[in-house]
């Protein structure tokens, strides 16, 4: 059984660090390591959950606590998230991970402690495919954590459930997916944070001001079926978005002309990534051109770094064009 609000976090393993200054403490133990407190305190807030809380009279006794590795986050010395990881062939046929608790809400301790959990199953498990019995109702938070259901609904303890899983990829591995809010809010907001500050640094301070973009353009793109995050190693390090034409700011063209006007395209807006994430604008590259071949993109003018990558990549430059606010932006276009 597993208890979620659909909360926000992010992955700062190997040090967290909240927002708000204050780090919750991690501790992970072996079932054997335990002191009696501690297995107390842990037990007390299973039960105070998924027992009280949610109304259910079940057996959360079940003896694979024994063979379990057990996490669990405190503030203050109060316990916020707890887990634990079930060696294959216990609670079930593959690696899972189950008992998730979060009891201070809204703050990232729930998708912070998966993703310490993930980390102690491939660490101490070697998992290559993990595997939770999730509450239907949190789905989309597990999915943040890029687990996928892999089952129909069914009935747990009178509770409606499925079954999810996360596939272990490589290190450095990486997937492009569609974002969703507010699940991936806080990482697209530092994500954008990281690429104004290299706008800045590198004399491009004019083209992200006064709070662009925000996740109200980001909603804007989800309802234009095209914001996109990319993953590496569990946490997001980019942000995209594909956007089918028309695109109003490109109906007009100065000081220049497309290289084709005539067939539908797609434009790339908003691209975002942390600096020390490389190779980025290829993924994204690979991953638009493998649906649409006519691409339009745009730069403000002193985003030289942009400039050099756009044309590296088979671009061609065009011409200027005005977004909404009035600024000009420098147009390019590749087609097959």
């Amino acid at each position: 059984m597993e208890n979620f609000e659909e909360i926000l976090g992010k992955d700062l393993h190997p040090v967290l660090e909240m927002s708000i200054g204050k780090e919750p403490i991690l501790h992970k133990k072996s079932f054997q390591e335990l002191t009696v407190d501690e297995l107390y305190e842990l037990l007390r807030v299973r039960s105070e959950v998924f027992v009280v809380e949610q109304d259910c009279v079940y057996q959360d006794l079940d003896n694979d606590d024994q063979m379990s590795i057990h996490l669990w986050l405190t503030m203050d010395e109060k316990v916020v998230a707890l887990a634990r990881v079930c060696p294959a062939g216990t609670h079930m046929k593959e690696v899972s991970i189950g008992r998730v608790i979060t009891t201070d809400r809204g703050k990232g301790y729930g998708k912070q402690i998966m993703l310490h959990a993930i980390d102690a199953a491939k660490t101490h498990f070697g998992a290559k495919q993990i595997d939770i019995e999730a509450q239907e109702y949190a789905k989309g938070f597990y999915e943040s954590v890029c687990f996928r259901q892999s089952s129909d609904t069914f009935m747990l303890d009178g509770i409606p459930h499925i079954k999810m899983t996360y596939h272990c990829m490589p290190e450095g591995h990486r997937i492009v997916r569609k974002a969703s809010l507010p699940a991936d809010a806080e990482e697209i907001m530092q994500v954008f944070s990281a690429a104004k500050a290299i706008m800045v640094s590198t004399g491009n301070a004019n083209q992200w001001r006064e709070g662009y973009p925000s996740l109200e353009v980001v909603q804007s793109d989800i309802e234009r079926n095209g914001s996109y995050v990319i993953e590496q190693d569990g946490r997001i390090v980019a942000y995209f978005a594909f956007l089918a034409s028309p695109d109003p700011t490109y109906a007009t063209i100065y000081d220049g002309k497309w290289l084709d006007d005539t067939l539908p395209y797609h434009v790339i807006h908003r691209i975002a990534s942390y600096p020390d994430v490389h190779g980025i604008f290829d993924s994204i590259i690979d991953f638009c051109s493998a649906t649409e071949p006519n691409l339009r993109i745009d730069t403000h003018r002193d985003n030289r770094i942009m400039q050099h990558v756009i044309t590296k990549h088979g671009f061609t430059y065009c011409g200027i064009i005005y977004i909404a606010t009035g600024d000009e932006r420098l147009a390019y276009q590749r087609t097959v």
